[in-house]
């Protein structure tokens, strides 16, 4: 086995906590909502997922102290959302402080791919991650448009609002499915759901670039 596909192969785990953690709060959300003990795992996901994220942009200390202080006030709002389930100012604050997090984790996910100097399994993780946590912050916006504005999606029958729902609703919206199950109806929705379809084929190109440019970079060495 040459020494650059070792290197390819390198595993250095500095991507790898977040992407598995938002890998199971991407799919993970709806299974464990119908007991008790599913509901508490599910928010020590949330809680890992928020710790990981943390701990991915301490590169730099203004981002750190920013992301840090979103991501820790989220970690609260998280314990005492499962305490107080029901109450209005709680999801809310919630639901704002997840969204902020996660458009920031996005963006410094590809700062940290640009300033790899070489592609990893690692790198290919965090990609994936960054397009993950694109589509957990739109769902959260989703919901909270619906949350604000109630009616402003046509849900299924059968939907109860959570964000589980709107989340994916974000994941096959940023993937151009579309089932056609979950409909934007107002102005407003109509015009996040457009401006996640642009993002997500705006988030794949740049990220092409960025290992192309890598991989040119590396070739020339």
């Amino acid at each position: 086995m040459s020494k650059r596909f070792k290197k390819v192969l390198q595993l250095k785990g500095y991507f790898f906590p977040f992407f598995v953690s938002t890998l199971l709060l991407s799919t993970i959300y709806p299974i464990f909502l119908h007991s008790n003990l599913g509901i508490i795992f599910l928010h020590i996901v949330i809680i890992l997922a928020l710790i990981a994220g943390i701990n991915l942009i301490k590169f730099n200390q203004i981002l750190l102290f920013i992301g840090g202080t979103i991501g820790c006030i989220n970690i609260i709002l998280t314990v005492l959302l499962f305490i107080f389930r029901e109450s209005w100012l709680i999801k809310f604050s919630w639901n704002l402080g997840i969204l902020s997090f996660y458009i920031l984790i996005t963006g410094c996910v590809l700062i940290l791919i640009k300033k790899s100097k070489q592609i990893t399994i690692d790198t290919i993780l965090g990609a994936i991650s960054g397009y993950f946590t694109l589509a957990i912050a739109w769902g959260m916006l989703f919901h909270l448009i619906e949350f604000l504005a109630p009616g402003s999606f046509k849900l299924p029958p059968e939907a109860i609002v959570r964000p589980d729902i709107f989340i994916y609703f974000s994941q096959i919206t940023i993937a151009s499915v579309g089932y056609g199950d979950i409909i934007p109806v107002t102005p407003l929705a109509r015009s996040a759901a457009a401006l996640l379809g642009m993002l997500g084929q705006l988030y794949l190109a740049v990220l092409l670039g960025i290992i192309i440019g890598i991989y040119l970079s590396n070739q020339t060495c």
